[in-house]
């Protein structure tokens, strides 16, 4: 019984090895190590299967963000947009994607290579603003971005890394 907890922890993706290895507790350490590589495996394989585009969003965009070349390893979940509230002839588009392990700079770097993607389609001309979320990483501060004036930026090849990175903000910054 002293193992439910991390047999129940390890279903739930999250990692509880601490509560299966206790003085008390006698089982081998392999038993313990298989635990660990099977919790660690299952936050991994966390990512939401793919959702397509969310209805009424523009076809055009959708299609856009499905032929960005993403980096190996990562996959779109999911692709939103509205009408933006401001100009109701612009989108304010969403992508969710699911990358273990990527945030803040890196995070930046995928959500530049969606709006280039977005930028050279017959839809570009038409978004607003642009969010990039990583579902793999929602509890990260630096999990989510978002380009507010993606309509003035062009997301040049030609452009530093630098003045890239800088379009994006992450939730916490205004």
């Amino acid at each position: 019984m002293k193992r439910l907890p991390a047999v129940v922890a390890a279903l739930l993706g999250t990692v509880a090895i601490a509560t299966s290895c206790s003085s008390q507790d006698s089982a081998p350490a392999s038993k313990v190590a298989a635990t660990s590589l099977v919790t660690t495996s299952m936050s991994v394989a966390a990512c939401p299967p793919p959702g397509g585009a969310t209805a009424g969003t523009d076809g055009a965009i959708a299609e856009a963000v499905g032929a960005a070349s993403l980096p190996s390893g990562t996959s779109l979940v999911n692709v939103q947009s509205v009408a933006n509230i401001d100009d109701r002839s612009k989108s304010d588009v969403v992508v969710r994607v699911c990358s273990p392990g990527t945030f803040g700079n890196q995070l930046k770097d995928l959500g530049t290579v969606i709006a280039r993607s977005i930028k050279q389609s017959p839809a570009g001309d038409s978004v607003a603003s642009l969010r990039v979320t990583n579902t793999a990483e929602e509890g990260n501060p630096q999990g989510k971005i978002r380009c507010e004036d993606f309509a003035i930026r062009t997301f040049s090849a030609d452009a530093l890394n630098g003045a890239l990175r800088a379009a994006w903000k992450y939730p916490s910054e205004s």
